[in-house]
């Protein structure tokens, strides 16, 4: 028999060696990045949710926020070097932030617009939607840089993976065309084609933009090359490079312009275009104000318009970007994040990655499929049996693990130490029973089925226990027309009732079989 890559195969068989088994080898890893990378398109909807106590403060004007936040750092951060004020804005309408940094480093404080006071005493300790979604680049519990290498070398296969699979498809549109229900190895590969086509434009994007976050990491000839790879040129240049700025204090004392004095040279923009406003040397006569707007793809290559810290002059206005490669740089990773999309466009995106991690799914469980006659009448291999295993354990598991992590929020006491790693606790220790129940279950279909009771039994109750642990359901989000948390609550739903459904449905062949 002749090996995959002998030169008398076609490149065709080739490739479909290579998409198998980078497929297979990584489909778990990748689909734990595909779900909570596309839970990050609604982080800060989640967000929300796992905040109860927080005010939604609705259309509060751009100048008022901003004032508050101004207030705020007069009072505490005098002295700072710069000051960051993050108004509310319509998506991320919760929390007006403000941050600093001084002698002793930064400091952030959490503020409610409407009443100007700080809240980060009332507010439960959560990781929120944020931790969720770092966890999809970060692989939550190892050291940031090892976590970074992995991921780049993961995102690299799918890239490889993507494009091998375009290779091996000669007839792409035909199957995209092409569902055989009754047949039970090929419905699962017409649902791995059907899922992957559907959403081809998005899987390269996201798998190339990926490898671009790594860039410096995996290809540091390209990315900082021409900088000679010294330390202190490399430091002093790369601001540059992305225009980040530093402004030296001169000593002098000057009044600061107060900030509505800018914003109200800003009446042509809209407010919601305005992401941050960022004040150098407050108090000093080089005293900058910078404002950050976001009305590109990315931040990264949005424009920036200076002012005069003191007498309030428009000075100019610029891109963040200062050359093509840069450009190139912000839009690609600005698609991958997908922070300029609106409702629509996002609901797309999370489409996608839904779509992205049912690809992978469907595409380990037919691996499985393609190979289960062989053994029905011989010693099954204990590679066949991992494989079958980890598919119940981390394509359903993982989905209960999510939920887990849901509920932690709403019952862990208020007062508990460390209570945000301890929701992430809860969440993989949920996951690792997930884990271990396939391997003690003889019966895969029954394990199957009682994953998904388990998460049925997760989502479904979850609109219960956060009114009864808050006051508040779904019904009040409806009437207040919060329509965050009236999704989020609606999708919780979605999911309980699709994975009853899909107990009822594998519980019913199995007794059929």
């Amino acid at each position: 028999m002749r090996p995959a890559f002998h030169p008398a195969n076609s490149i065709r068989q080739s490739m479909s060696w290579v998409h198998t088994w980078f497929g297979l080898v990584l489909c778990w890893v990748m689909y734990f990045m595909f779900v909570t990378g596309t839970l990050g398109y609604f982080d800060h909807e989640i967000d929300q949710w796992m905040k109860p106590e927080v005010p939604v403060n609705q259309n509060i004007p751009l100048i008022d926020s901003v004032q508050a936040g101004e207030n705020y750092l007069i009072e505490h951060a005098q002295g700072a070097d710069s000051w960051q004020i993050w108004p509310v804005r319509e998506r991320n309408n919760t929390l007006l932030y403000v941050s600093w940094r001084g002698p002793d480093g930064r400091d952030h404080a959490d503020i409610d617009a409407a009443t100007g006071e700080l809240v980060d005493t009332h507010i439960r300790d959560t990781g929120g939607g944020q931790t969720l979604y770092r966890m999809h680049y970060i692989l939550h519990y190892l050291d940031g840089d090892i976590a970074f290498k992995i991921i780049g070398v993961i995102t690299v296969m799918m890239f490889i993976g993507v494009l091998s699979g375009i290779v091996i498809h000669r007839k792409i549109f035909k199957d995209f065309f092409t569902f055989r229900p009754q047949k039970a190895g090929s419905k699962w590969l017409d649902l791995h084609n059907l899922a992957s086509v559907s959403t081809l434009p998005f899987q390269l994007m996201i798998s190339y933009s990926g490898l671009l976050f790594a860039v410096t990491t995996f290809l540091p000839l390209i990315a900082i090359g021409g900088l000679g790879f010294n330390e202190d040129v490399i430091r002093e240049e790369v601001p540059k490079i992305f225009n980040r700025i530093e402004i030296p204090r001169s000593g002098i004392d000057a009044p600061l312009i107060p900030m509505t004095c800018i914003v109200e040279q800003l009446e042509d923009i809209d407010p919601n275009h305005v992401r941050n406003i960022n004040v150098y040397a407050p108090g000093d006569r080089n005293a900058l104000v910078v404002v950050t707007l976001a009305d590109s793809i990315s931040t990264r290559s949005a424009d920036v318009i200076h002012f005069d810290g003191v007498t309030g002059e428009w000075i100019k206005r610029e891109s963040r970007a200062s050359n093509t490669a840069i450009v190139f740089y912000a839009v690609l990773t600005g698609l991958h994040e997908g922070l300029f999309a609106g409702p629509l466009l996002r609901w797309l995106y999370f489409l996608s990655g839904i779509l992205g991690a049912l690809m992978i799914a469907t595409g380990a469980i037919y691996w499985l499929e393609k190979r289960r006659k062989k053994y029905q009448k011989r010693v099954v291999p204990s590679g066949f049996k991992l494989v079958e295993n980890l598919n119940i354990g981390t394509i359903v598991g993982l989905m209960t693990a999510i939920g887990a992590y849901f509920w932690a929020n709403r019952l862990l006491p208020l007062d508990v130490s460390h209570r945000a790693d301890w929701e992430v606790h809860c969440m993989f220790l949920v996951w690792l029973v997930c884990l271990i129940h396939p391997f003690i279950r003889r019966n895969k279909m029954r394990a199957w089925a009682e994953q998904c009771w388990l998460a049925a039994a997760v989502y479904l109750p979850l609109p219960l226990v956060n009114y009864l642990t808050t006051g508040q359901s779904i019904l009040h989000y409806f009437q207040d027309n919060n329509r965050a948390l009236f999704g989020f609550e609606l999708v919780v739903l979605t999911v309980g009732i699709f994975m009853m459904y899909a107990a009822k449905t594998i519980r019913a062949k199995d007794v059929a079989s």
